[in-house]
């Protein structure tokens, strides 16, 4: 919703292939929408975008990033999401946004991103913030769940008494999917 209006065959970047990321690629998946690029550091992230559905994933490490997403958006990349949230990810994806394209924070990684107020003006584009959608958003990612279209992200258990090594695991970025406490 964040994003706009979206054709189904418009190109979505989403950068961070974590557990948000993943859940941002089914909803797009189960609204119809196929062609999702996804950037992210690590190799297997990646390779399991790939085989839930992107159509493309980059390493923001390779050193021809922005070329690359720009080449395979054909040069029209209107629409982002950032699910990491620090100044490498917003500004890859701000150099990949075409005129007038939108990007939408979520991740909270946290710093700080050096704006040029000249480059806004000969090539516009919007930053927007996010924390959380409406009832009525959950209502109806409620209905597309109960539809089957909704593909679901993976989740891994671990005992509630391993809080501090799953802390571990969110923060050297080796979880894949979600990650759930569980235990009385």
């Amino acid at each position: 919703r964040k994003l706009g209006e979206l054709r189904a065959d418009a190109p979505v970047l989403i950068m961070g292939a974590g557990g948000l990321g993943r859940a941002a690629m089914a909803t797009l998946k189960a609204l119809g929408h196929d062609r999702i690029f996804v950037v992210d550091i690590d190799a297997q992230k990646r390779a399991e975008a790939i085989a839930a559905g992107a159509e493309c994933a980059f390493d923001p490490m390779s050193g021809n990033t922005v070329a690359d997403i720009v080449a395979a958006a054909e040069g029209r990349l209107f629409h982002a999401l950032d699910f990491v949230g620090n100044r490498h990810t917003i500004g890859l994806a701000m150099d990949c946004l075409s005129k007038t394209g939108k990007l939408v924070l979520v991740g909270v990684g946290g710093g700080d991103y050096s704006l040029s107020l000249a480059g806004m003006i000969f090539k516009p584009r919007s930053i927007i913030g996010t924390i959380t959608g409406s009832r009525q958003e959950l209502r109806e990612v409620i209905a597309l769940a109960q539809s089957g279209k909704l593909q679901p992200v993976p989740i891994r258990c671990m005992p509630k008494d391993c809080a501090n090594e799953a802390l571990e695991l969110l923060e050297h970025g080796k979880v894949s999917g979600r990650l759930v406490l569980e235990g009385a």
